[in-house]
């Protein structure tokens, strides 16, 4: 792997929820707070893809560091009390990290912070050569917006991130179609955004006139609903009624959208793809097209979550000439090393047998951004023409 600087140093890496740029700020080791900062950056990648790692902990016995779901690496302690090491990682892209001080997993408040897992989470995003499409590069941006909308799904106000493309406010009587883009399983709507780089992908095709402009918008799957006894408990099958319902009718009242099924896509990774599965099946008038990233097993698993379709959601495959004038497209895709790539290929390829119109593609990786983004990238490429 050869990564090149402009890679490294592209702006798009460094953008995450809490922050913009890099760190230069912080608290010294003399305590000193809001002083130029003594401690290292705790994160550099370098040009082969390593990553230098640093923590600093003073009176720390051991720190270690690693991928949330491999080893952890231990650290060597400097006289300045930052311990550094090195890790590495088969595929480029976005990997979650946890720190281990006297064997106790912490944060590191000096390393990029986003959300997956269920939690706060620390990261190291390695550039992909091959995924030049979501570095930030001189071509027209579109705005990402927050919008608060009343649910009677849920009874609360709900939140989503609403992706502009770069001319909405300039060519006032231009109207665009809909993608709803969907996250994954413990994790929200801000991964869309600072975890995949949602707004530079986006910007990056319109300017090369490879995707149709649309108004991008993504919602919380993991959907909070208020029990009787007030407590509170995640319904991912909201999502339905609250896209269904709330948010779409919102969505086309509030902004300039061609509000017809052909002009709405969905699309979603791993969890969200399941609720696509769903919600696409069950209201083809609404939503024409569907992506589904990480896949929809007509065969059962034989690990993760077990999912059994019900025959009103695949009962439509009964009518395969109903169901192909409806479907403007039905994009199945999956990791290279993602454990049920055979299962969504074989899929894929059943469906294909019934007369169903559909389209395979895989990437390299497994079960991660490096993926989904490419899933991204491909199936913005092939909606609304």
């Amino acid at each position: 792997m050869k990564i090149s600087k402009e890679q490294l140093e592209n702006r798009s890496l460094l953008s995450n929820s809490v922050m913009w740029n890099q760190q230069l700020w912080g608290r010294s080791n003399a305590g000193v707070p809001y002083s130029p900062a003594d401690i290292p950056p705790a994160i550099e990648v370098q040009e082969d893809g390593s990553v230098v790692c640093r923590f600093y902990a003073l009176d720390a016995e051991s720190v270690s560091v690693g991928y949330i779901l491999g080893e952890q690496v231990p650290l060597t302690k400097g006289e300045n009390g930052v311990w550094t090491g090195m890790i590495s990682f088969e595929f480029p892209g976005l990997k979650v990290i946890t720190w281990r001080v006297n064997g106790i997993e912490v944060m590191n408040p000096y390393a990029p912070v986003g959300y997956g897992y269920g939690r706060p989470m620390n990261y190291v995003d390695i550039p992909c050569p091959e995924q030049d499409y979501l570095m930030i590069k001189d071509v027209p941006h579109g705005n990402v917006v927050r919008e608060w909308f009343k649910s009677e799904t849920t009874g609360e106000w709900e939140s989503c991130l609403v992706y502009l493309p770069p001319k909405y406010f300039e060519e006032t009587e231009k109207r665009y179609p809909v993608l709803y883009l969907q996250h994954g399983g413990s994790q929200n709507e801000n991964g869309w955004i600072y975890e995949a780089k949602t707004n530079f992908i986006a910007d990056n095709l319109f300017a090369e006139g490879k995707a149709e402009p649309c108004i991008i918008v993504m919602n919380n799957g993991m959907v909070q609903m208020k029990q009787e006894d007030g407590s509170w408990k995640v319904d991912t099958d909201a999502l339905e009624p609250l896209l269904i319902n709330d948010c779409i009718p919102f969505i086309d009242n509030k902004y300039r959208t061609i509000p017809t099924a052909w002009e709405r896509a969905y699309a979603g990774l791993s969890m969200g793809s399941l609720q696509g599965a769903v919600i696409f099946l069950k209201h083809m008038d609404v939503i024409a097209s569907a992506g589904l990233f990480t896949g929809f097993p007509l065969k059962q698993y034989e690990f993760g979550p077990k999912v059994a379709f019900s025959h009103e959601i695949t009962g439509v495959f009964d009518d395969p000439e109903t169901f192909n004038s409806k479907s403007r497209l039905f994009y199945l895709a999956v990791g290279q090393n993602e454990p049920s790539v055979e299962i969504v290929k074989d899929t894929s390829a059943e469906l294909t047998k019934m007369g169903i119109d559909n389209v395979y593609m895989d990437f390299p990786g497994g079960h991660e951004w490096h993926v989904w983004r490419a899933c991204l990238y491909d199936f913005m490429q092939r909606i609304f023409k």
